[in-house]
């Protein structure tokens, strides 16, 4: 009979971040979104502008074998601003899988953050591999009005469809349905209002309360001040494109985006974005403009999170955007965890609002 391993997890210090770096680096899937550096993790923990996060690690002699994460963030919640973390960076080495140490740390990482009493939501947004295992045995539970999924379009039908299909039949016949959908059906999707997008440097110092009257309409949303947004995406050592939209001379809203690779293909990320109060239907438009910008710089595929009832899911499908799978996100069933989990509210929810990206 084998002899059950107690695992003690460790909070790793500043100088110990390398050995989770290292440890990522040498399992990278077919996805590559965002560092597995050093410099990423001590932007998104140790110089977090809410609240300090915290890297956990399991250890076999010398070498990391586990490690798991929680990254503290501002959202509205109705009326109330609260600070939620997100548990986030779950990962075990695959020759240690199976013996409890998924579990081990994602429980230490939630008394950790929860024991801060300004901590009141503990969120994520796993894989499908790891799923289970927050439901099952961690007390964990999907939060059913998010709806959140992926939207996708591609570019380069051919590669996409190679990438994403296995079997030739069943990509022969997909590539001729999406190239008769996308260049005949949809031949007249063009963008019919006075709308610009133009990439900048920085956000302008004035973007949340030009864009707040818009995060009202959400029962649930990240807050997006001037603060958050430059060190989300200025401060981040991955390289974010910013760009605004203009209707006319106004600014009325903003698109994020970054690029990565998905199983060889080139992507981009739209990462985050947001509209100011009834110019959500330009969206459209700027994501149209978005698609010219970037069509020749040899990007594959673009793809983005919206929340599927949200007016921006319903402009991504107009775009010729195809929802290609859900996003689950999940909570710990603490008290206000149960609440959120049972209530049937809006939300507004990005790839940047988890650590995907």
């Amino acid at each position: 009979m084998n002899k059950r391993i107690i695992w003690n997890p460790e909070i790793l210090t500043t100088d110990k971040l390398i050995d989770v770096s290292n440890m990522r680096k040498t399992f990278i899937d077919d996805s590559l979104r965002r560092s597995l550096e050093v410099d990423y993790y001590e932007w998104k923990l140790v110089n977090n502008v809410f609240l300090k996060g915290k890297m956990w690690a399991v250890y076999d002699k010398q070498k990391v074998i586990g490690m798991a994460s929680f990254t503290p963030k501002k959202f509205k919640v109705c009326s109330e601003i609260i600070i939620a973390s997100e548990i986030g960076d779950t990962f075990t080495d695959p020759n240690y899988q199976r013996k409890g140490i998924f579990s081990v740390l994602v429980n230490s990482v939630r008394k950790d953050a929860l024991n801060n009493s300004r901590v009141k939501l503990l969120y994520g947004t796993p894989n499908e591999k790891s799923l289970p295992g927050y439901e099952k045995k961690l007390n964990f539970h999907q939060i059913p009005s998010t709806q959140v999924a992926n939207y996708i379009y591609p570019i380069t039908i051919n590669k996409v469809v190679n990438a994403r299909f296995g079997k030739k039949w069943k990509k022969n016949i997909i590539n001729i349905l999406l190239q008769f959908f996308y260049k005949v059906l949809f031949r007249q999707n063009k963008s019919s209002h006075n709308i610009s997008l133009s990439e900048v440097e920085n956000f302008p110092k004035d973007i949340y309360s030009l864009l707040k009257s818009n995060t009202d309409q959400y029962d649930i949303i990240m807050v997006r001040d001037y603060n958050y947004l430059r060190w989300r995406f200025l401060s981040n050592p991955d390289k974010y494109s910013i760009w605004i939209v203009y209707k006319i001379e106004e600014i009325i809203g903003y698109i994020v985006t970054k690029t990565g690779e998905w199983k060889g293909l080139k992507v981009l990320y739209i990462a985050d974005y947001l509209m100011k109060e009834n110019n959500d239907v330009y969206f459209h438009d700027a994501i149209l403009r978005l698609i010219k910008k970037i069509k020749n710089n040899g990007i594959d595929l673009l793809s983005c999170w919206a929340v599927k009832s949200d007016i921006y899911a319903k402009e991504l499908r107009s775009c010729r955007f195809l929802k290609i799978k859900d996003i689950p996100i999940i909570c710990y069933s603490n008290k206000f965890g149960k609440q959120v989990i049972k209530t049937n509210y809006k939300w507004h929810f990005t790839m940047a609002d988890s650590d995907n990206i």
